[in-house]
């Protein structure tokens, strides 16, 4: 395959949205041999609102827009749209834009609960993602999955720094690649990311619990937080919230009176619970999931952003535009510092109140 590297290497993307103000100039030399460059709508971008990019390792650009994925070589851009029809459902993922390239040449395109894959050789999508994993992973010591995992077993994907794809099925996590089963216990919570060094495997929780294992075995758990203890023995607590605020969501009333009601506790020992698991207030952390849910329904593309700030509980369009560049701006410097701290990772995304 053509290598575009030769137009990748010095070339450095910079999006930024910080309210009005909007990075606008031509190239400009900052050291010998750098430069920084504005691409946009203007040098064929689908469009300025960017959801997540990366490189891959041909040197091209991978960028994803609420239209499609966008591929650069360095002089110009091809889109591939992603239609919903297109999309497997992943049940466990919650979070933002995630892209990943494995070994076998292949984007997968991770969003909230779904997920597309698109053959880079051939630069089209795959119908049905999922079934690119049938028959991957080699003998392993499940016996229903000896024919590899179906796409109704997947409930979410990850690839890790080596390119080898792992799909989660329950409490159990595959390498579709040598066919390796890890087990994942129920109290560590979600597994939010993963990664090797070839020997080790790390998964990484959202509980802060990182989980160690070699030869498939547990080795060891440490916490990325810590209040370790707290989490420990109370797991359930944080699911709970999660799910009542999800249901509550259009209620922007909805706080922490209701939710310690909900849950049939005093407000203080709520307060001091989930303060010591989250790290945060119960205000701030029951915000941060009505956000989350938002950036999901802005990375659709269906609903304006009045729309969505109602739809999640805020009281006008302008509160919801702070606190969304509030929550994610700080996120991302903090992912950017604190690596065993996952976030997620957006690297922009521009409020449109049209």
């Amino acid at each position: 395959m053509r290598s575009y590297k030769p137009y990748i290497i010095k070339l450095c993307i910079v999006f930024l949205c910080f309210g009005s103000r909007i990075l606008t100039s031509s190239a400009q030399k900052v050291e010998t041999n750098d430069y920084f460059y504005v691409l946009n709508t203007r040098q064929g971008l689908s469009d300025n609102c960017i959801l997540q990019m990366m490189q891959l390792t041909d040197g091209r650009l991978a960028v994803r827009t609420p239209k499609g994925i966008n591929l650069y070589d360095g002089r110009r851009f091809s889109l591939i749209p992603l239609p919903a029809e297109k999309a497997e459902s992943i049940t466990k993922y919650k979070g933002q834009t995630h892209l990943y390239a494995d070994s076998q040449d292949r984007l997968w395109v991770k969003e909230y609960q779904k997920i597309f894959c698109i053959l880079l050789a051939e630069g089209r999508i795959l119908e049905h993602p999922l079934d690119a994993l049938s028959g991957n992973g080699k003998k392993n010591k499940m016996k229903m999955m000896r024919n590899g995992p179906t796409r109704n077993d997947i409930q979410d994907l990850f690839v890790d720094s080596r390119k080898n794809v792992w799909v989660v099925m329950g409490d159990s996590l595959l390498n579709t690649q040598n066919g390796n089963l890890i087990h994942l216990k129920k109290e560590w919570g979600c597994l939010q990311d993963l990664d090797t060094d070839g020997r080790q495997v790390y998964a990484f929780m959202d509980s802060g619990i990182v989980a160690v294992f070699q030869n498939d075995k547990l080795v060891y758990t440490v916490s990325a937080y810590s209040t370790a203890e707290a989490i420990n023995q109370d797991p359930e607590l944080i699911l709970q919230v999660r799910a009542l605020v999800e249901q509550h969501l259009e209620d922007g009333e909805y706080g922490v009176e209701q939710l310690a009601q909900d849950l049939c506790m005093e407000r203080t020992g709520l307060y001091k619970k989930l303060t010591a698991l989250t790290n945060t207030t119960p205000v701030a952390f029951i915000r941060s999931i009505r956000l989350h849910r938002a950036a999901a329904l802005l990375q659709e593309g269906k609903q304006s952003v009045n729309e969505i700030a109602e739809r999640t509980g805020f009281s006008s369009p302008s509160y919801f535009t702070k606190c969304f560049k509030k929550e994610f701006v700080l996120s991302l410097f903090h992912h950017l510092t604190l690596p065993l701290q996952p976030k997620y990772n957006l690297m922009y995304l521009e409020l449109d109140k049209s």
